[in-house]
């Protein structure tokens, strides 16, 4: 059993880090994370073994947005997610500065985000529309990196696993739901997105495009779990065909580019032969199959086989439409540059009545340069941060930008990202990578 020898008059135990000096207190931004003393009471230990689960079963359903109450945007996962936010709030354990040092520069972007979107919406839009956005992204960008951040890194990296289990399950469920039903027996059952009309299928995620991003995020977690001997050999490449099987019946060419672009960044920034050998394995995998004449969707042909072929974007999908907003935007911003529109107010503005597919432009448009500048900075955070990782161990930072590469990939394709899919695979790896240098406490009951 750990000492409590370790007992001061803060009521903290003092833990010994074997990179930052003789004591957990020397460790940088050590001071925003400290656990109770033990022992725990028989209640304690229930309430901490409650957390666990609701945290593993949040994360497993992180991708699962069908598993939603109607037709919002509160998922069963976002509920695991709020009882065990709760419950570390009541044990006093949340770490209100999951940043560290940069938590202070986090907040502000996301204040100054928000409070751009604010003076939009109140002089141009309706306010309600606001605090709708405002608590999705409240509950994204700063509930959820606060519990994340306050959690061990044994079960983080188990939430890991469970959320790359969580999305080849989804593809699994949408193939096979695929063989015996069309979009029209699933459209109201499940999900609009679950089939679509021209076959592309959006699993348990609820739409295609949303689906490939998942793949992506889940083939980059498994190399790293691979890498770090989290995972069995033979159910990794289980996984990684089920995984690989969703990108192409999502038949999403920002998926396919985002899932190759991650795997390219875990290869090149983490190095060594293993890496190189998972690279060459998805390779040779891919080239052999389309060189055998492999069967793909008709969705898939339509929509990314040309572009990857040919080389020419303007056959990727609906990339020619979405350019078209783009351009729409870029000029609009002069219009909105210190006033914006407010929030869904781009919608009602463009001539196309659609949100331009691309955060930082409906950002800056709905809330002018001030929000644009806000959510600069959060993403600044998360870069220093997973660049700091890199330094203290390659194969974690390696995850963290893999995370963030395939982030910013999205934010330039989608439009507001405050459902916490987007986000949960970024803060999910950004909390384990920091604690990987802190020693945790296990949690011991009373008595013994």
């Amino acid at each position: 059993m750990p000492s409590t020898s370790g007992r001061g008059k803060t009521g903290f135990m003092e833990q010994p880090s074997s990179s930052y000096g003789s004591t957990y207190e020397n460790a940088p931004g050590a001071e925003d994370f400290r656990m109770p003393i033990y022992p725990l009471s028989g209640t304690q230990v229930r309430l901490e073994k409650l957390m666990r689960v609701l945290v593993l079963c949040a994360l497993f359903l992180g991708s699962w947005r069908v598993a939603r109450w109607g037709w919002t945007n509160f998922t069963l996962s976002d509920v695991c997610l709020v009882v065990a936010g709760a419950i570390l709030l009541v044990q006093g354990r949340a770490n209100g500065r999951p940043f560290g040092e940069l938590s202070s520069i986090w907040y502000f972007g996301f204040a100054a985000m928000l409070g751009g979107l604010l003076v939009g919406t109140m002089l141009n839009g309706d306010p309600q529309r606001w605090f709708i956005a405002s608590s999705q992204y409240l509950f994204a960008y700063v509930f959820l990196p606060i519990i994340l951040m306050s959690l061990d890194r044994q079960l983080l990296m188990r939430g890991m696993l469970l959320f790359v289990y969580g999305v080849a399950l989804s593809q699994v469920i949408g193939i096979v739901t695929a063989q015996f039903f069309d979009y029209t027996a699933t459209f109201y059952t499940l999900d609009h997105g679950f089939i679509t009309p021209n076959g592309r299928i959006g699993a348990m995620t609820g739409e295609p495009n949303w689906n490939g991003a998942m793949c992506a995020f889940a083939l980059a977690m498994l190399a790293y779990l691979h890498l770090r001997g989290q995972i069995r050999v033979l159910i990794a490449i289980a996984c990684a065909i089920c995984i690989c099987a969703g990108l192409v019946v999502s038949a999403s060419f920002t998926a396919i580019a985002s899932a190759a672009g991650g795997l390219m960044i875990m290869i090149l920034a983490s190095g060594g032969g293993r890496a190189i050998k998972i690279g060459l394995a998805f390779v040779l995998v891919i080239t052999s199959y389309v060189v055998l004449g492999g069967p793909l969707p008709e969705a898939f042909g339509a929509r990314v086989s040309g572009a990857l072929v040919t080389g020419d974007l303007s056959q990727a999908g609906t990339f020619d439409g979405r350019t078209l907003l783009i351009y729409e935007a870029w000029d609009m911003l002069d219009k909105t540059m210190f006033i914006g529109l407010g929030v869904d107010g781009y919608r009602e503005a463009s001539s196309y009545g659609v949100p331009v597919h691309n955060l930082y432009l409906i950002i800056g448009n709905e809330g002018g340069l001030i929000a644009l500048f806000g959510l600069v900075c959060m993403i600044m955070v998360a870069l220093t941060y997973s660049i700091n990782f890199y330094r203290k161990d390659r194969l974690d930072g390696a995850v963290c930008l893999t995370m963030l590469g395939i982030f910013i990939a999205y934010s330039l394709a989608i439009p507001h990202m405050y459902t916490r899919i987007w986000v949960i695979p970024l803060f999910l790896c950004l909390a384990m990578s920091r604690q990987s240098w802190m020693q945790q406490p296990q949690y011991i009951p009373r008595g013994q």
